[in-house]
C-alpha cells in the first residue's frame, strides 16, 4: 500500500520546486547578461565572435593561434577563421614565425586595445548598476553563491 502514495522522485518535479525555480532564475539571469552583451557589442561595432577573442586577449599579451582557440573553447578551425576577421579588422595583429610559417602568435592591435577599453568601460557601468542595488553583504553573498555556482556546473 505504502508503494501507491508514494511518488517517483525521478518523474514527479512538484516536490522539487526549488531546483527548478533555480535553474529557471539562472536562465533568466543569463538572458539578462546576454542582453547586456548584446548592446556592448553594438556599440562597440564588433561581432559576437571578436568580442570573445577581445575577451579573452589580454594587452600586451602574445598568445598562439591554438592557445585561442582553448582560451575561447573552440575548435582550432573555428578560432582560426575568428582570427582572420580580426586580424582584418585590425583588431589584432599576427606574426607568422620565420621558422615554421604554419605557426603565429597574436596579439592585440591598437584598435583592440581601444575596444578592449570601452567593452571594460561598459561592464563596469553594468556593475555599478547592481552594486547601487545591493548592499556589500549582498554583494559578498552573491559573488560566493555564483562562484560555488560555477564550480558546481
Amino acid at each position: 500500500m505504502s508503494n501507491e502514495s508514494s511518488t517517483d522522485k525521478s518523474t514527479d518535479t512538484s516536490t522539487d520546486t526549488s531546483t527548478e525555480s533555480l535553474i529557471d532564475l539562472i536562465f533568466q539571469l543569463k538572458g539578462s547578461c546576454m542582453n547586456s552583451e548584446a548592446e556592448i557589442i553594438s556599440e562597440t561595432g564588433v561581432s559576437q565572435a571578436e568580442y570573445h577573442g577581445l575577451e579573452v586577449l589580454k594587452p600586451n599579451e602574445r598568445i598562439g593561434g591554438l592557445e585561442l582557440a582553448q582560451k575561447m573553447n573552440l575548435s582550432a578551425s573555428r578560432a582560426s577563421r575568428i582570427l582572420e576577421n580580426m586580424v582584418q579588422n585590425n583588431l589584432v595583429i599576427r606574426e607568422i614565425d620565420k621558422n615554421d610559417r604554419r605557426r603565429c602568435t597574436i596579439q592585440l592591435d591598437q584598435k583592440g586595445l581601444d575596444i578592449k577599453e570601452k567593452i571594460k568601460t561598459q561592464k563596469m557601468k553594468c556593475e555599478e548598476h547592481i552594486r547601487q542595488k545591493l548592499s556589500d553583504e549582498e554583494i559578498q553573498k552573491a559573488t560566493a553563491s555564483l562562484n560555488k555556482l560555477l564550480a558546481i556546473m
